[in-house]
């Protein structure tokens, strides 16, 4: 297969990979929201070490107030940093020992730029008031802002941590909802394929012809089109988002079976699946509507027919369902009706899988046009379609 790569936004046949999904990011102190509570925090905290002198010292209102301004500034303006740092090394997107660490050297670097620049600024303001320089700040002093500190860089890697996980959890409760949206238009998509009025009435025409004909051939045709219709309902009745790829590939032979009944000798097809991937799961339809595509658009307008291969093989811990024709690959690529419908298979993989699935597209071996569904291989569920 001459490779296209994973269809993305558009409708044209490019490189993309589907599902990218964004870093979690703490919230930005630039404007809005975010700004807002940094100064009402900031000033909250400069209040409550101004109460602080005035309780334990005997001061004044301005004095405190100014002494206040230089112990706290310096944490206020570190904090951006500490929820930056939070937002590079989150808890649960590195490793527990590089996450410990990294806070470790986060918290000293914090303390030590605070108190330091808490020192400094007092001995500014002292050669501003005296003439001179010197370092006023004792050593009980200095422990209290740190330990004072090190609360402030706790909190806000608390709060910045809370908010990744927010974010993370709105963002799995949306990719869950467009999943299961996307889950029910994929089972209408696959009803609508396999019982349009189109095909359903070429379907009765070729059963009428063999009732009087071949009857035992009727008769097994009309089992395959139970066979499709049961499966269909298994999969919407229990509601499932993946299924066995030998269930799936079952429903795709009976379905090729009833198109066979069409088409006649202009359908060859060539089916091919390895055992272990008729172990693993797909999400259901995924591949029926692949095929049916292929029927579709490459070979059923062609008055001679046309040549359908689909393969199932597992390489590199994926899965990996490709359907190919011998069609023309620039009529048959996703053009607009095709489009949409690849889009529908792309981005149902993107809210299943994320990052880690996708449909490539291109020129196949036979000439014509290929689709490759790639997947993370999963293990076939215990009683599938009890």
């Amino acid at each position: 297969m001459d490779e296209a790569g994973f269809l993305g936004n558009n409708d044209t046949v490019g490189e993309q990979r589907l599902g990218g999904e964004a870093d979690p990011s703490a919230p930005r102190l630039g404007a809005g929201r975010p700004a807002l509570l940094w100064l009402l925090a900031t000033l909250l905290y400069w209040a409550t070490i101004a109460g602080t002198f005035l309780i334990t010292g005997k001061i004044s209102w301005g004095s405190a107030l100014v002494s206040a301004a230089l112990s706290a500034l310096p944490d206020a303006l570190l904090v951006p940093a500490a929820l930056l740092w939070t937002r590079r090394w989150a808890w649960g997107r590195v490793p527990v020992i590089s996450f410990t660490l990294a806070h470790l050297a986060g918290a000293i670097v914090f303390v030590t730029l605070s108190t330091g620049a808490m020192v400094l600024a007092w001995g500014v303001r002292y050669y501003v008031e005296k003439g001179h320089f010197q370092i006023t700040v004792g050593g009980v002093t200095v422990i209290w802002k740190g330990l004072i500190s090190l609360l402030v860089y706790v909190s806000s890697c608390g709060i910045g941590q809370a908010s990744i996980s927010a974010q993370r959890a709105r963002r799995e409760a949306e990719r869950a909802a467009r999943a299961e949206s996307l889950r029910a238009q994929a089972e209408l998509a696959g009803l609508r394929a396999q019982f349009n009025p189109h095909f359903i009435l070429n379907l009765l025409h070729s059963l009428m012809g063999l009732v009087s004909r071949d009857p035992p051939v009727a008769t097994a045709a009309l089992e395959k089109l139970g066979d499709v219709l049961r499966y269909v309902l298994q999969v919407q009745r229990q509601d499932r988002d993946e299924v066995s790829l030998s269930e799936e590939w079952k429903f795709v032979e009976d379905y090729l079976s009833l198109e066979k009944l069409r088409l006649g000798t202009r359908l060859q097809t060539r089916l091919e699946a390895e055992p272990e991937a008729l172990a693993s799961r797909v999400p259901p339809f995924v591949l029926q509507f692949l095929v049916e595509n292929a029927v579709r658009h490459a070979i059923a307008p062609r008055a001679q027919g046309g040549r359908l291969e689909v393969r199932a093989q597992c390489r590199d811990g994926t899965l990996r369902l490709s359907v190919a024709d011998d069609g023309d690959g620039r009529a048959t690529g996703p053009t607009t009706g095709q489009g949409l419908g690849l889009r529908l298979v792309s981005e149902r993989l993107c809210a299943l899988y994320g990052g880690q699935a996708g449909l490539r597209t291109g020129i196949s071996a036979l000439g014509g046009f290929e689709a490759e569904v790639v997947v993370p291989r999963r293990e076939e569920l215990e009683g599938e379609f009890e």
